[in-house]
C-alpha cells in the first residue's frame, strides 16, 4: 500500500471515530473516501440525517447509497442530486421514513398517488390538486388527524371529511368552513371530542346549553371558552362540577369560595378539594362539609 493509500486509510479512520449526528467532520474527507463502500456506510449508520452533507456529486447521484441513506433517515433526500430526488423509488422510501422530506422532493413526485398516500396524511408538501381530491383527503384524514387541516378550501366545505377530522381531533374545527361552523350537529361532535374546540364554533352555539355543557364535560378547560351567560351563571356552575369536578380549578374565584359549589365538586372527586379558595379552607363549617364531602367521594371511587 503506498504512503498516500496509508494516509487516506489514517484520515478515513480518524473521520469515523470523531463522528457525530452533525457529520461536520466529514469536511475533512476526500472524493476517493466516499469511493469506498464500507466507509460510506459507516457515515451513513453514525451520522443519520447529515450523512450526505459533505459527499461528491457522483455519491449524491448513486442510487444505491442513497437507498440505504434514505431508509437510514429520510431527511438525507435533502442533500440527494436533483435527480435523485426525481426518482420515485428512492423518495418512496424516503417518505415512509419520514413524511415531511416530500418538501425535498422533484416537484412532478408531489402529485403522485403512491407517494402521497405513503405519507401517512402529513400531506402539508403533497401537489394542490390532491389537496382538492375528495378520496385522498379522505384517505388522508382517515390516517392523520393533521391533514385536514391542508386540505382544499372546498373540501373544508365538505360536511362528511369534516366530521371525520373533528371527530379524530376535535379543534380541527378551527379549519372548517364558515357554513359548518354553524353546523349544530358537527360542532356537538368537535366538542365532544375535544370540549376547547367550542372556541371555534359560531358564536349562536357557543350560547348553546347542551353544546356548551359537553364542551365541559369533555375539557374541563373549556369553561373559559364558553358564552360567560354560561360561565358566570351558577346554576350552570354547579351543573358542571356535578358532570365535572375538574371544572373547579377553572372557576372565577368567586365560585371557589361558593361552599356548595365546592363541596358538590368534591362529591365526585376529592382529589379538587385544593382548588377551593383560600378563604374557604379556613372556614370551620366548611372543614366539616369536606371532610364528609371526602368519604362521600371515596365511596363512590372518586
Amino acid at each position: 500500500m503506498s504512503e498516500k493509500n496509508i494516509e487516506i486509510e489514517r484520515k478515513k479512520q480518524e473521520i469515523i471515530e470523531s463522528l457525530d449526528w452533525s457529520g461536520k467532520s466529514l469536511k475533512e474527507s476526500s472524493n476517493e473516501m466516499w469511493e469506498d463502500n464500507d466507509f460510506v456506510d459507516q457515515v451513513i449508520f453514525k451520522t443519520g440525517q447529515y450523512a450526505l452533507k459533505y459527499a461528491p456529486e457522483e455519491t449524491v447521484s448513486n442510487v444505491e447509497v442513497l437507498k440505504k441513506a434514505v431508509c437510514r433517515d429520510g431527511r438525507s433526500l435533502k442533500f440527494a442530486s436533483e435527480n435523485i430526488k426525481g426518482n420515485k423509488e428512492i423518495v418512496l422510501l424516503a417518505v415512509k421514513n419520514d413524511p415531511r422530506v416530500l418538501v425535498y422532493a422533484a416537484e412532478e413526485l408531489k402529485s403522485d398517488i403512491d407517494i402521497a398516500k405513503a405519507c401517512r396524511g402529513y400531506i402539508e408538501y403533497v401537489d394542490d390538486s390532491l389537496k382538492d381530491d375528495y378520496s385522498f383527503i379522505f384517505y388522508s384524514v382517515s390516517k392523520s388527524q393533521w391533514a385536514f387541516k391542508y386540505s382544499s378550501i372546498r373540501l373544508k366545505d365538505d360536511k362528511e371529511i369534516a366530521s371525520l377530522a373533528v371527530s379524530q381531533l376535535g379543534l380541527s374545527l378551527e379549519w372548517v368552513s364558515e357554513r359548518l361552523r354553524n353546523d349544530r350537529e358537527l360542532v356537538f361532535k368537535a366538542v365532544m371530542n375535544d370540549g376547547c374546540a367550542i372556541k371555534y364554533a359560531c358564536e349562536e352555539l357557543k350560547n348553546d346549553h347542551s353544546i356548551a355543557m359537553a364542551a365541559v364535560k369533555s375539557n374541563p378547560r373549556a369553561i373559559a371558552l364558553i358564552s360567560t351567560d354560561f360561565s358566570k351563571d351558577r346554576k350552570f356552575v354547579l351543573e358542571a362540577v356535578r358532570e365535572r369536578p375538574q371544572v373547579l380549578e377553572y372557576l372565577d374565584e368567586c365560585f371557589k369560595n361558593d361552599k356548595e359549589i365546592v363541596i358538590e365538586a368534591v362529591r365526585n372527586n376529592q382529589n379538587v378539594r385544593k382548588y377551593a379558595s383560600i378563604s374557604l379552607k379556613k372556614d370551620e363549617d366548611f372543614k366539616i362539609m369536606l371532610r364528609k364531602a371526602v368519604k362521600e367521594a371515596a365511596r363512590k371511587g372518586g
